[in-house]
Order: structure tokens, then sequence, then C-alpha cells
């Protein structure tokens, strides 16, 4: 599970423990390292995120917003493909 957690004053992104993005808010934010994780994952994972961030700040909330967006998006594309390879594999049947 990934887990947004806040961690003196910046947001991290987490999956097993492991650091995928840390954002601060005062620098420019490209959401890349979250976007080449997922595209390496190749559509093979549904993944679930877990807000554990205490009262954020307006800006904050935007960005779990976004990369929670990001995530739900990426869930809904790994749908769309398991539904085309098993159409795929009935008409070969």
């Amino acid at each position: 599970m990934m887990k947004l957690i806040r961690n003196n004053g910046i947001i991290e992104l987490n999956y097993s423990d492991n650091k995928i993005e840390s954002y601060k808010m005062d620098e420019a934010i490209d959401l890349k390292n979250l976007v080449d994780f997922l595209l390496k994952d190749e559509l093979n994972t549904i993944f679930e995120i877990e807000n554990l961030i205490d009262n954020p700040t307006d800006s904050e909330n935007d960005l779990i917003e976004l990369i929670m967006e990001v995530v739900k998006n990426y869930n809904a594309k790994k749908n769309e493909m398991d539904k085309f390879l098993l159409s795929q594999k009935e008409q070969k049947d």
C-alpha cells in the first residue's frame, strides 16, 4: 500500500517502506518519480493509497488530491487493460 506522510514538514509518498518521492511545498513539484514508478509497473498492480497527513494545509490538500487522482487514473487504465486482455483470450477460445 502507498502511504502519504508528513516528515519534518515534507510530504513523502512511500510504497512498502520505500520512498517514491518527497514534496516540499516551497519547491517545484512535478510528480516525475510517481509517474516513473507507475510506468515501471506496466499495468500489473492496482495500488491503494492511504493519506496519513493530519490537518493538511490547502496547498498540501491540493497536492494530496492530485496524487490520489494520478493513482486512481492509473488503476482505471490497469482495469481497462485487464478487460481487454480477457476479451482477447475469450475470442481465441
